[in-house]
């Protein structure tokens, strides 16, 4: 479930970009990516659509900000063949706005979240079960360095319209 504080801190970030206090790149917010397992759930419908094994990062966006989303896939597929899933959806599927890209949604940006798909996959999610031991680290470590690499080949592109 959304954390009020955490809500709070990026409503601050967002309202600092408006101002001209901060520049933003197409904001991408990490809920959770550290599991791998061998099973995944999902919202009503999708388990028909996506794969069963939890395995794989998630891009997630609204139907606004798809062509960003898209374009990072390219780049992220560049780097690495690392098992990713992508979707633009509605917002009011479950767990669709239950981070921090959701703030940039509400002040017109266009912004995806990068997830694990938490709670669907993970029964400990925020909870005080939650602790470092249960996190998958080489995944993780490789996942992270691919995510730079994304990051910078976004940068980098001539023909980005970030």
């Amino acid at each position: 479930m959304p954390n009020t504080l955490k809500n709070i801190t990026t409503h601050v970030h967002t309202l600092a970009v408006e101002i001209g206090e901060r520049n933003v790149f197409h904001p991408r917010a990490l809920a959770s990516a550290a599991r791998y397992t061998h099973s995944q759930a999902y919202p009503p419908l999708l388990k028909w659509f996506y794969p069963d094994r939890g395995n794989f990062i998630a891009f997630v966006s609204n139907f606004r900000s798809r062509k960003v989303m898209h374009q990072a896939v390219h780049h992220f597929r560049q780097c690495t063949d690392f098992p990713l899933q992508h979707i633009a959806t509605v917002p009011w599927l479950p767990g669709v706005c239950w981070s921090d890209h959701l703030a940039f949604w509400h002040h017109g940006y266009r912004a995806f979240m990068l997830t694990d798909t938490a709670f669907y996959r993970y029964p400990f999610y925020h909870s005080a079960d939650d602790t470092a031991d249960k996190i998958h680290y080489p995944p993780f470590a490789r996942l992270t360095e691919n995510l730079f690499c994304t990051l910078v080949s976004m940068v980098n592109s001539s023909s980005a319209q970030y």
